[in-house]
């Protein structure tokens, strides 16, 4: 019920909602009860919604194959990789005006993390298959040397994310996000 009021909250406060990205982690340790609860709740807007998966989408109590026919349902935009690239969500979802891309969404999965050490757990980049993969999407749009504008959704940030909020001093500081409020 907390998940779906803080929902709610962000969807009054956008107003008009053309679209709803969920960037992962919505089912930590769940059942197909509390997760099917979840995107029914989402498919109640009535609005086109994709999803991303988190590390904590899987190793639950129901089959990823469960989870993924799940989110197909009502206006989902979500798209099963058919390709040989990494991850379980990299996919492209065309904003058209008629017959012309406006924008493209992107989901690229950011993986989850990997034992480094006996106490350590890192996320791995993007792989150079996903690299490339989103390049020739990104040269198909492009039009008279311009390329469509985009958006590009991680359920973990990328590296370059977190290299733009390193102070002078090469400490990682997060004291700009501190002064954000909480909506729920």
């Amino acid at each position: 019920e907390k998940e779906k009021a803080y929902l709610d909250k962000v969807v009054e406060a956008a107003g008009k909602v053309d679209c709803l990205f969920i960037t992962g982690d919505s089912n930590l340790w769940s059942n197909k009860e509390v997760t099917t609860a979840l995107f029914r709740h989402i498919q109640s807007y009535d609005i086109p919604y994709a999803v991303l998966w988190g590390n904590h989408d899987r190793g639950n109590e129901y089959s990823f194959f469960w989870l993924e026919s799940l989110v197909k349902e009502g206006k989902s935009l979500y798209k099963s990789p058919l390709d040989q690239v990494e991850g379980d969500s990299n996919y492209a979802v065309n904003v058209m005006d008629g017959s012309t891309i406006k924008w493209r969404l992107y989901a690229l999965d950011s993986h989850s993390d990997v034992q480094t050490s006996a106490i350590r757990y890192q996320y791995p980049p993007l792989s150079e298959r996903q690299k490339s993969w989103f390049s020739s999407l990104a040269e198909e749009t492009k039009v008279g040397g311009t390329y469509t504008p985009s958006l590009v959704y991680c359920h973990i940030p990328l590296e370059e994310v977190h290299a733009a909020v390193d102070n002078k001093d090469g400490k990682r500081t997060y004291e700009k996000w501190e002064h954000l409020e909480s909506i729920s």
